[in-house]
């Protein structure tokens, strides 16, 4: 095997680490939005208090 040939091979091995890593992390994204999207809003609606100022 040659150097060209050498270091192509190392690009693609690069490449495929690369777009596995890639994949992992949208899976994972996804994983973790619908877990936000299952649980609800954080905090409670905003109420308007009124205030008394006689």
């Amino acid at each position: 095997m040659t150097k060209t040939e050498k270091v192509i091979e190392n690009a693609m091995t690069f490449i495929a680490a690369s777009q596995a890593a890639r994949q992992r992390d949208i899976e994972r994204r996804a994983e973790w939005q619908s877990r936000i999207e299952l649980r609800g809003p954080l905090l409670p609606r905003p109420v308007q208090l009124s205030l008394d100022l006689h």
